[in-house]
């Protein structure tokens, strides 16, 4: 259809647009701002770590919000060439962090791109226990610490005392006879500090036998899945 010239066009019909449910512009707001969220947890940064005992500082990258405060130690200790089993701590402004805050991430705790941390030092005490033998005399051993092994104290007494051959030693403690599967516990879970009194007696026991009957005959330590028990006639 040709109209005049000067006659203004037909008015075309405009389809309607139905306006977006609320809903869905509020899922897709919380799926905006939960990737922003994920973004902002993957996006590294760096931290800077004061070593107080050196004197020196450490740039510490590629670090994001979700990573662990245990995690930011290990990389503290191995970027900072620490003795293997050596203590440190950090401390984030007035934040003392202890081991209630390894599971922590930076987040959590505050930290950000040019956080500084302090590193600190723990000293490493030893102490020492005094050993008596069944005769009165007496030996002191030192160099000893809160985490370390009854086991190895047992075998420090034995080197103490020059023992040799199949002569183990066992220790009592006032009234407390420590047992042979005691060896992998702690000093401080035994209640063996500094100053510490023990007494140590010497047995014949066939080394290699086997830690809790001590019988004559050499004990192998090994599994095996087709092992049975002596009277019970059935497998493990």
């Amino acid at each position: 259809l040709r109209l005049p010239r000067g006659h203004p066009p037909a008015p075309r019909a405009m389809a309607s647009v139905a306006p977006e449910p609320l809903d869905r512009r509020a899922g897709c707001c919380d799926g905006v701002a939960s990737a922003r969220a994920e973004a902002s947890a993957m996006a590294v940064f760096s931290v800077e770590v004061y070593a107080v005992e050196d004197n020196c500082t450490k740039t510490i990258d590629n670090l994001t919000a979700s990573t662990t405060l245990a995690a930011l130690v290990e990389i503290v200790k191995w970027e900072l060439a620490f003795e293997a089993g050596s203590e440190m701590y950090l401390t984030l402004g007035t934040q003392v962090l202890g081991p209630n805050d390894m599971s922590k991430t930076l987040e959590a705790l505050g930290a950000s791109q040019g956080a500084i941390f302090a590193c600190n030092c723990l000293e490493r005490t030893t102490f020492a226990v005094y050993v008596v033998d069944m005769i009165g005399r007496e030996y002191m051993v030192d160099g000893l610490e809160d985490g370390m092994s009854f086991a190895i104290l047992v075998s420090r007494v034995e080197r103490e005392m020059a023992v040799v051959g199949d002569v183990k030693v066992e220790l009592v403690a006032g009234t407390r006879h420590f047992e042979a599967h005691e060896g992998s516990k702690t000093l401080v879970a035994l209640g063996i500090s500094g100053g510490c009194l023990l007494t140590a007696v010497k047995q014949d026991k066939p080394k290699g036998s086997c830690s809790l009957c001590f019988c004559g005959y050499t004990v192998n330590c090994d599994v095996t899945v087709g092992a049975t028990h002596e009277g019970w006639g059935h497998r493990w």
